[in-house]
């Protein structure tokens, strides 16, 4: 069972809907968090899930639900949050949650965040968009964003995506190319752009996450340079001594 419960009244009429749970590169979970931290918005809520193991995380001493709600009023703005690897079985039931809630407050749109599995390590990820209407699809390519052509979606973007476009309830989801095996920030960043593109009022800024990104990366390189340095000095024991 999943279930939404809210702990503070909603104040934004036709409020945009951004959903950002654990995908390729964890480039929701990441988007999701940086714009929180950004925007300061105050929690008003949580999804509250019963069919799987109790988890509460706690950040800097402070405890918090897997699945949070968040609300910036300015911007209209309502922020569904999660860094939990949700089972298949339950996405479904939290995708109906969220576009019932959707439809329950006449939300404007929802905006889906998610990762695009690619193997190449440090190029510069491409943002992508579909959405599930023709306005929705229009509205993408009047901000400039390509349309993905072809693919697979999986997971609980493309449940929220389905059950939005069965309930008639406007929704994009807005894909940037991820490497699976490491959080991308990059990735993310990307993302965010597009989220700037789309939202009314707001303007995140993404150097920091950029800068973060970038340092990681920097890291990683040395440690893959390390490792190569390694092997081929293996190989040369190999050769010489084999």
């Amino acid at each position: 069972m999943a279930k939404i419960r809210l702990i503070k009244k909603i104040k934004s009429k036709n409020p945009t809907i951004v959903v950002g749970f654990q995908g390729v590169g964890l480039v929701g979970s990441l988007a999701a968090a940086y714009i929180r931290e950004n925007l300061k918005p105050e929690q008003i809520g949580f999804i509250d899930t019963l069919d799987i193991t109790p988890l509460a995380l706690i950040v800097n001493t402070e405890l918090r639900f897997p699945i949070r709600i968040f609300e910036y009023p300015k911007a209209k703005l309502i922020i569904f949050e999660s860094e939990l690897p949700l089972p298949v079985q339950l996405s479904n039931r939290i995708a109906k949650e969220i576009v019932d809630f959707a439809k329950k407050n006449k939300a404007r749109r929802i905006i889906c965040m998610e990762g695009v599995r690619v193997n190449e390590l440090f190029k510069e990820p491409k943002l992508f968009g579909i959405g599930n209407s023709e306005k929705e699809d229009q509205v993408l390519k009047k901000k400039g964003i390509d349309l993905l052509n072809n693919g697979v979606m999986m997971g609980l973007s493309a449940a929220v995506m389905l059950e939005a476009k069965a309930n008639k309830v406007p929704a994009i989801c807005l894909m940037s190319e991820a490497h699976p095996q490491y959080p991308d920030g990059k990735a993310a960043a990307k993302i965010i752009e597009g989220v700037n593109k789309i939202l009314y009022g707001v303007d995140i800024k993404t150097k920091d996450l950029l800068k973060q990104a970038k340092d990681f990366e920097d890291k990683l390189k040395k440690l893959i340079e390390k490792a190569q340095e390694q092997r081929s000095h293996t190989e040369v024991k190999d050769v010489l001594y084999g």
